[in-house]
């Protein structure tokens, strides 16, 4: 028989697990609230699998990097910062030019 959790406790371990986890090099570019940032998440993934998109991005940014075939490219990529380097500029000409900003931040629920 499961161990009943009050309330509170509940909402304690969640976060702990929360702290627990590590934040996503992409935070400070997505919306706070839970359900917008699904969505936003959600958008980019869509946004990246787009030729279209894509070659707009790659046009106006300039940013022509693409993800190395072999394990070594991965590797290299990993280690020299560039995937992360081309996602963040991805996420943040996404919301520019996609999902939209409010004073440089993503639009999101407000309270």
């Amino acid at each position: 028989m499961p161990a009943k959790v009050v309330p509170d406790k509940r909402r304690k371990l969640m976060e702990q697990v929360q702290d627990d986890e590590p934040e996503s090099p992409l935070a400070d570019m997505m919306p706070v609230h839970p359900l917008m940032a699904s969505a936003w998440v959600g958008s980019v993934r869509y946004a990246l699998t787009r030729d279209d998109v894509m070659a707009t991005f790659r046009e106006e940014t300039g940013n022509q990097w693409r993800p190395g075939r072999t394990p070594i490219d991965a590797m290299i990529d990993q280690t020299t910062g560039a995937a992360l380097d081309f996602i963040r500029a991805f996420a943040k000409w996404h919301n520019e030019n996609i999902w939209g900003e409010v004073d440089g931040k993503p639009e999101d629920i407000t309270d």
